[in-house]
């Protein structure tokens, strides 16, 4: 647990890049804000009719005690919207760094040379990228899937959804900032709970109004910073 609190303490200070950065991290928060409103309003609008689906979808409870049939709904409505979260941000996360994919590959190399490090944050296609976000998108449905089911167990369901939701997204989240600076399974093994942790700080962050806005030019430059304080030899230590 000390390396997974340190991810998220990793996460905290990279706010600081900012004031180191600050031309490139300007860059690279326009794709990010508009791709964020467009995203709330569009989870906003689902949370307005989630009282209405949820009555819909669970008609088998129109005969149980009011009391019981209110406690499962709740829960079941609070596990629908996690899961809607989970796909919302993986959905935003990609579409960020597509729209914005030159200023986000400035800003691996400026954190990268702020830092003397030796690793070369790479560039990839559109197309590729693309790929990769449909992708992630169509194999997060499962997950999601199950987030809603255990939310329909009675009040610790939803809980239990939430905290499946949020280690998933995080841990992938994670591994997705590290990847473009350092393509190395070992070291990205032995750090994975620091990694993890980094991960689920970000991805919470985006969920928080207006500071999650910021959220992914902080998360990109300091998941390259991360990058190169695991590398070893490759980097130097920020």
């Amino acid at each position: 647990m000390r390396d997974f609190f340190r991810g998220v303490r990793d996460f905290a200070g990279s706010f600081a890049w900012f004031r180191r950065t600050p031309t490139q991290m300007r860059s690279a928060l326009l794709s990010a804000v508009f791709v964020w409103l467009i995203v709330a309003a569009a989870v906003i609008a689902f949370a307005v009719f989630l009282p209405t689906i949820i009555i819909a979808i669970t008609p088998f409870a129109n005969e149980w005690n009011p009391t019981w049939a209110t406690i499962f709904r709740v829960g079941a409505a609070l596990g629908l919207f996690a899961a809607v979260l989970y796909l919302a941000t993986k959905l935003y996360r990609s579409l960020v760094v597509i729209i914005g994919e030159l200023a986000y590959v400035k800003l691996r190399r400026a954190v990268a040379a702020h830092v003397s490090s030796g690793l070369e944050p790479r560039r990839e296609s559109t197309t590729r990228m693309l790929g990769t976000a449909m992708i992630g998108v169509f194999t997060g449905v499962p997950l999601a899937i199950v987030v809603f089911l255990l939310s329909l167990i009675p009040v610790v369901g939803f809980v239990l959804g939430w905290i499946v939701a949020a280690v998933a997204a995080g841990r992938d989240f994670g591994r997705d900032l590290i990847a473009p600076t350092l393509n190395d399974e070992a070291a990205l093994a032995a750090n994975r709970a620091r990694i993890t942790g980094f991960g689920i700080a970000a991805n919470l962050t985006i969920l928080i109004p207006f500071v999650g806005m910021m959220a992914m030019p902080v998360a990109v430059a300091g998941g390259t910073a991360l990058a190169t304080r695991i590398a070893g030899p490759a980097a130097t230590e920020a």
